[in-house]
């Protein structure tokens, strides 16, 4: 797993933040902003085959494939906004970024294995950021865990975000969808070492 983290961790620095930030330049002001959040390795299969229809727990989002194609039959991602037909199919190393409000899920893998990973982004210089960490907070507090509930930001951290808040405009959010058909190789058909 070091060797694993190893490369994710360079990638994001070197490949897919520079690249978010390039898509959505209104709120992201750098690629060092960014944070990978929450990530989790997916699995698609016969007993589970798909998602749900749903949003993302980020102001940003990305999908990741880990899996050649070949490995599997039917899968791709399909995202509401694009109508039932046009499903988002990559190949392995292939990414997609996305504002965490598009509804999307995942399409059903008929034969084999399909591995995503799929990551929730949060940007350090916005409102976002201090909300989810309030969030965890009450979240901790209202489970009794005190220990876990202490407020994880200053008064200075919630002047200075403020007066930034994270929202895509209804104008901008149109365009930067349109990126969802460019996908951008994260390596070049570099697998994941366990």
């Amino acid at each position: 797993m070091p060797r694993s983290l190893a490369w994710f961790n360079h990638r994001l620095e070197h490949t897919i933040f520079p690249a978010i930030a390039a898509l959505f330049p209104e709120i992201v002001s750098g690629p060092s902003v960014l944070r990978a959040h929450s990530v989790a390795i997916l699995k698609y299969n016969a007993s589970h085959p798909r998602t749900d229809v749903h949003v993302d727990d980020g102001v940003l989002a990305m999908t990741l494939a880990l899996s050649p194609r070949a490995n599997y039959s039917g899968g791709g991602t399909f995202f509401e906004h694009m109508g039932p037909d046009n499903l988002v199919e990559m190949e392995q190393g292939q990414c997609t970024f996305r504002p965490g409000s598009v509804r999307h899920g995942g399409n059903k893998v008929t034969a084999g294995e399909r591995y995503i990973l799929g990551g929730f982004l949060l940007i350090s210089d916005r409102v976002e950021h201090v909300r989810r960490l309030n969030n965890q907070g009450r979240a901790a507090r209202n489970q009794g865990d005190l220990s876990q509930a202490r407020n994880p930001c200053s008064l200075h951290c919630h002047a200075v975000a403020a007066s930034t808040p994270a929202r895509l405009q209804p104008a901008s959010t149109a365009a930067r969808l349109q990126a969802l058909v460019h996908v951008v190789a994260a390596s070049n058909h570099t697998r994941l070492q366990a």
